[in-house]
């Protein structure tokens, strides 16, 4: 649990540095991307920027962040994997969703405005609502056999009561799904259709 706490904290430490490595877009053109790789698809506002990095010892952990950022708001999607995470029922993943939350809120200085249990694909996940210094950070965290998946949004907290900023929010977050394997074998590499 220390690793998923530890690269959580790094994720969302880095949701700020993040901009300098991707495109900055301006007009939000929902498409849908699938990936392959992560096993899921989700909508994104535009073309999306990947980037790949390992970390852990002897680079163990893989983690795949795929960004879609403008001025005030992104909208980002990170996936990684944890080899020999043991199976856990819903109370384990709730007491560890509590450590992630909190020691990430700690690290980060930012204080909880909510928090709710989820579920994807009958397994059980976390929506968590931070607020930064001058960002609001919602995600979703669901941690799926070995692999963490984490759906998050970063805006300015002027923005924070923006109706059509929450409307754009939700449909990100809501859009993630998991893929079966059975469709991934007639599916291309990781793609954007508009």
């Amino acid at each position: 649990m220390k690793k998923l706490l530890i690269l959580l904290s790094y994720v969302l430490l880095s949701v700020c540095v993040s901009y300098a490595q991707v495109t900055v877009h301006t007009k939000l053109e929902w498409r849908e991307f699938v990936s392959e790789a992560g096993r899921f698809k989700a909508i994104f506002p535009a073309e999306p920027d990947t980037i790949k990095s390992q970390a852990g010892l002897n680079g163990t952990i893989r983690k795949t962040q795929i960004t879609a950022a403008f001025p005030q708001i992104a909208f980002m999607l990170i996936y990684a994997d944890f080899p020999g995470t043991p199976a856990m029922n819903d109370e384990a993943l709730r007491n560890d969703y509590d450590v992630v939350q909190n020691g990430t809120a700690s690290v980060t200085s930012s204080k909880l405005i909510s928090k709710r249990d989820i579920w994807l694909s009958g397994k059980l996940g976390r929506e968590i609502t931070l607020k930064t210094g001058a960002q609001i950070v919602k995600y979703r965290l669901h941690l799926i056999g070995d692999r963490q998946y984490q759906v998050i949004t970063s805006f300015d907290a002027v923005l924070e009561n923006d109706k059509q900023t929450q409307i754009n929010v939700d449909r990100f977050l809501q859009s993630f799904q998991l893929i079966e394997k059975h469709i991934l074998k007639s599916s291309p590499a990781d793609r954007t259709r508009s």
